[in-house]
C-alpha cells in the first residue's frame, strides 16, 4: 500500500472539488490556462499525500484547502509579475459564480483591482470570500480566527468599494 493515497485526503479533495474548480476559475481567467492550474492542485494534492499521511490533521478539508489556495499563489507569482488585463475573458460562464450579466462584469473588474492592489494573503482571503467561504472555513486555511477574518473581509469590502466610487475604469 506504500504509495497508495490516503482514503481520508481522497474524501477530502472530492467534498472540496467544487473550491477548487472556482479557486482556479477565480485565479486564471482564461479558461485554459484554469485548466492547467486545476491540474496543477491535482498534482500538488497527490504529492503532498506523504505530508499528509504522516500528519495529524485537524481538518483534512482545510489541508485540501490550503494546498489548493498554495498553488493557486505560487502560480500567480510564477506568472509574470504584471497583470495582464488582456487576458481577462469577460464571459458569464467563464467563472462558476452566482453572479451573471453586468453583475459578472463588475466582478471581474474588481478582481483585476484586488490581483493589482491587495497583498496576496488579501487576496486569498477575498476570493475564498467570494467563493463563498465562511469566516471559519477561510481561517482554518489561512490561520486566522473567524473574526479577523471578518474584520479583514469588511476592511476589503470597503477598498473595493472606495475604488468602485472612485469608478471602475480607472
Amino acid at each position: 500500500m506504500g504509495n497508495s493515497i490516503d482514503p481520508q485526503l481522497l474524501e477530502a479533495i472530492q467534498r472540496n472539488k467544487n473550491f477548487i474548480r472556482r479557486l482556479c476559475s477565480l485565479s486564471e481567467f482564461v479558461r485554459e490556462r484554469s485548466k492547467e492550474l486545476l491540474q496543477e492542485v491535482m498534482l500538488n494534492l497527490v504529492q503532498s499525500n506523504a505530508s499528509f499521511r504522516g500528519k495529524k490533521i485537524e481538518s483534512t478539508d482545510a489541508w485540501v484547502k490550503r494546498v489548493a489556495m498554495n498553488t493557486a499563489a505560487t502560480w500567480r507569482r510564477d506568472e509574470a509579475n504584471e497583470i495582464k488585463t488582456e487576458d481577462i475573458e469577460l464571459h458569464t460562464n467563464t467563472i462558476s459564480t452566482p453572479c451573471q450579466g453586468e453583475n459578472y462584469t463588475e466582478m471581474c473588474l474588481m478582481i483585476r483591482y484586488m490581483l493589482r492592489e491587495f497583498s496576496a494573503r488579501e487576496c486569498l482571503i477575498m476570493k475564498m470570500h467570494i467563493i463563498g467561504e465562511t469566516h471559519q472555513e477561510i481561517g482554518e486555511v489561512v490561520g486566522m480566527t473567524p473574526a479577523s477574518v471578518a474584520n479583514m473581509v469588511v476592511e476589503l469590502k470597503k477598498r473595493i468599494n472606495e475604488y468602485g466610487n472612485r469608478g471602475l475604469h480607472e
